[in-house]
C-alpha cells in the first residue's frame, strides 16, 4: 500500500506545471527543448530519446495556396443562386 505521503512527495517532485524550477516537468521540457533546437529540421530525431512526434508532411506553399483557391471555388458556388 503506497502511503499518502509517498504520493504528495512524487506530485512535489514532478512540480504543479512546467515552468516551476528544480521539477521533474521543468528539466523533462528544458531536455526537449535543447534536443529540438539541436536538432532543427529533422525534429522526428528527438523519437530516439523518448519523446512522442507526429510526423505529418508540411504542405508546400504551392499546395497551401490551392487549397485556399479550391476552399474559396467551394464558397463561390455555394453563394451563387440557382438558376
Amino acid at each position: 500500500m503506497i502511503s499518502p505521503t509517498t504520493i504528495e512527495t512524487r506530485d512535489k517532485a514532478i512540480g504543479p506545471n512546467v515552468t516551476t524550477p528544480g521539477c521533474l516537468q521543468f528539466f523533462v521540457t528544458s531536455a526537449r527543448d535543447v534536443l529540438a533546437g539541436l536538432n532543427k529540421g529533422t525534429e522526428h530525431k528527438l523519437g530516439d530519446w523518448g519523446f512522442g512526434v507526429i510526423a505529418s508532411p508540411q504542405q508546400t506553399p504551392e499546395a497551401k495556396a490551392a487549397a485556399k483557391q479550391a476552399r474559396a471555388a467551394v464558397k463561390a458556388a455555394k453563394s451563387k443562386p440557382a438558376s
